[in-house]
């Protein structure tokens, strides 16, 4: 017995819950990533990481560290002078245990793994 069959469905919709759940995926995983990199960043009095609270654009995939010194803290380098500051070769020495350098570059080594993960379960729940 042959039978026909037809298959349609709304592009439109399925575009829009697609493009819906990337979203979704995309700031739920980019916040996941500031928390991971803000563990391995320096802190003293908190303003740097603040500064990421705040400044960051997750729903653009975007971690920003806004603060006059946030550069070369990210790039383990004293700097001298009076602004604009210069860079040396000097290697910075952070006070708080686990901070380093390339902080987010630290994270997504340690992490990027489990983001994939956050990124493609969002997609999967919302599809």
């Amino acid at each position: 017995m042959i039978a026909n069959i037809k298959v349609s469905f709304d592009k439109k919709s399925v575009k829009t819950r697609i493009q819906g759940a990337a979203k979704k995926a995309l700031f739920l995983t980019a916040e996941q990533a500031l928390k991971d990199a803000n563990q391995y960043a320096p802190k003293d009095q908190g303003d740097l990481i603040r500064s990421s609270e705040t400044h960051s654009q997750p729903e653009e995939g975007l971690l920003i560290w806004s603060t006059p010194y946030a550069r070369y803290q990210y790039y383990g380098v004293v700097m001298v002078g009076t602004p604009p500051k210069t860079p040396t070769n000097i290697p910075l020495k952070y006070t708080r245990s686990g901070a380093r350098k390339l902080w987010a570059h630290e994270a997504r080594a340690r992490h990027g793994d489990e983001w994939q993960e956050v990124f493609q379960k969002v997609i999967n729940n919302n599809v």
